[in-house]
């Protein structure tokens, strides 16, 4: 997309965040009418602002402290928190505000912010996948838009039971395999599983696969698709695709352009590790220790929008939970009926972080 260069050129805002995982980004325009805007966005997930002239060249993108987003989770008033910016000054692509809420509205640490850090170049990304058609259009207004998130799964380690602690699994040597999650705006589609990745641009990987993909898998989504990247250094673990331009193929014809950037999960991963808690030889309840990979305890409210508990069982069945969010806490999970201890092979902890990527912890006994 072309972009414009001044901030007095800005007409409108475009706001975005990650729904959730499954259900793509949340998008929204305001007009900015003498110098000035009011938006509204989500509670619990992470926020962008692009700023776009009256022919929507691209400006820049609201940064603050360094980071590209605003976690609007852990909030000084809650639902009701309101945030004034005061003066914006655009500093190359970079739309500064005089105001900064970080600390006095959006309750976070410094360790926080310098984890968001770590994986919030996505959104930086984000704001040149405006328009991955090339058509000169934000793609989100012809519902053609395309999300990239990255999927991780890893082993935990050993889940922690009553009063025996979780051991976790050596995290200076902890296997994590990657995918990464494409998903399609209602207007995009395609044929007999005809969708394809390349990239990226400057030395592109001879190893990309595609893993699964699905048609209209629910409301707000055309499509979704997995690719993973074989990693000849891990052996069978899926490696990081590198950071780059990667092009995106539907029925082998229609090429989207989308910019993708690589997270450093192994120094900012998020642990959520469970105890299991029981009664009689069942399990009653899960309760989960929130850390970074480096020991340092964290809110996970600031961080996560979404948690899934997911007990596997010895006969190859999994036991249905219902998911948490910032709203019912992060920090245990009650089960409806207590479940046989000796019946529980593995357990999952499966979450969604604010930007919208998504963690799949395996944990054993």
């Amino acid at each position: 997309m072309e972009t414009a260069s001044s901030l007095a050129d800005a007409k409108k805002v475009m706001i975005f965040s990650a729904n959730t995982f499954s259900h793509g980004m949340y998008y929204s325009f305001v007009d900015i009418s003498d110098g000035a805007f009011t938006a509204y966005s989500q509670l619990g997930y992470a926020t962008a602002m692009v700023f776009l002239d009256s022919d929507n060249k691209y400006i820049g993108n609201l940064c603050t402290e360094g980071l590209n987003v605003l976690p609007l989770s852990n909030l000084s008033d809650g639902e009701n928190t309101v945030i004034d910016l005061s003066t914006l000054t655009l500093f190359e692509n970079h739309v500064l505000p005089k105001h900064d809420p970080f600390g006095n509205e959006i309750l976070i640490s410094s360790q926080e912010i310098e984890s968001f850090k770590a994986i919030d170049a996505f959104y930086g990304s984000l704001a040149k996948n405006i328009d991955t058609d090339n058509n000169g259009t934000p793609d989100v207004l012809t519902h053609a838009e395309i999300v990239v998130n990255s999927m991780m799964f890893i082993y935990g380690g050993l889940w922690g039971i009553d009063n025996t602690k979780a051991k976790l699994s050596d995290t200076t040597k902890m296997n994590i395999s990657y995918q990464m999650h494409f998903q399609g705006g209602t207007a995009l589609t395609f044929s007999n599983g005809d969708i394809s990745l390349t990239g990226p641009a400057d030395n592109p990987s001879a190893n990309i696969q595609k893993v699964d993909f699905r048609i209209n898998p629910n409301d707000g989504v055309g499509f979704y698709s997995n690719f993973s990247v074989a990693d000849n250094i891990s052996g069978n673990a899926m490696g990081p695709f590198s950071s780059g331009l990667y092009t995106l193929k539907l029925d082998g014809s229609r090429s989207y352009s989308i910019y993708y950037s690589n997270i450093s999960t192994k120094k900012n991963l998020i642990l959520e590790i469970p105890t299991l808690h029981t009664n009689n030889g069942k399990v009653v309840s899960v309760s989960l220790e929130s850390k970074l990979i480096n020991g340092i305890i964290i809110n996970p409210s600031v961080m996560l929008s979404s948690m899934v508990i997911q007990v596997g069982l010895k006969d190859n069945t999994q036991l249905p939970t219902t998911p948490m969010t910032s709203a019912t806490g992060f920090d245990s999970y009650t089960f409806s009926t207590p479940i046989d201890i000796s019946n529980i092979k593995n357990i999952g902890v499966t979450y969604d972080d604010l930007l919208g990527n998504r963690y799949l912890v395996n944990w054993n006994q």
